[in-house]
């Protein structure tokens, strides 16, 4: 993928990311459409080994942000227990994970990397969501978001990083 191609998808990630949590707390729906619909457009465009990062990403929501919602560090934007994460949260998660083999193949190899990023930069998503009002986010459990994704990133790059692998593996064996 050419330089120019990879800023595309990190920018049409960043656009969409804004979109979704603007629109969560009045257009739940509006959200899920534009992260479901990043995720199938990104997602056609790499080997198919992407939907297994892409499913890896469906439970790190349910169990991560599950979790988060039962101790109450994340709650709907009416201050109601979130209970399970809503679809486009879900889907949230779904769209980065097929970013991960464009822009963060820098972190192939490098778990302890994304483990650290994973930490500082999932806590500031959520906080800056939390003030985007898609979220209430509580300044008490933001250790448990550090915590949620500097487990899920390492994982996910993990995962992404033997697709990558078998792809290679598969067209080197092709052209032999």
């Amino acid at each position: 993928m050419t330089p120019k191609q990879i800023a595309y998808w990190a920018i049409g990630f960043k656009v969409m990311w804004v979109v979704a949590l603007t629109q969560a707390a009045e257009h739940d729906w509006i959200s899920a459409i534009a992260v479901w619909g990043y995720t199938f457009l990104c997602g056609s465009r790499q080997p198919k080994s992407i939907w297994m990062v892409v499913v890896a990403g469906v439970l790190c929501s349910l169990i991560g942000d599950g979790t988060l919602g039962w101790l109450g560090v994340v709650q709907n934007p009416d201050g109601t227990a979130l209970g399970f994460p809503p679809l486009w949260l879900v889907g949230l998660w779904c769209a980065f994970a097929t970013l991960l083999p464009i822009c963060f193949r820098w972190l192939f190899g490098r778990l302890w990397l994304a483990g650290t990023l994973g930490a500082i930069s999932g806590t500031l998503s959520y906080v800056s969501g939390g003030k985007l009002g898609a979220l209430m986010v509580s300044n008490e459990g933001l250790e448990w978001i550090a915590l949620e994704w500097a487990t899920a990133l390492p994982l996910l790059v993990w995962l992404a990083s033997r697709g990558v692998e078998n792809v290679v593996e598969t067209e080197t064996q092709e052209v032999a």
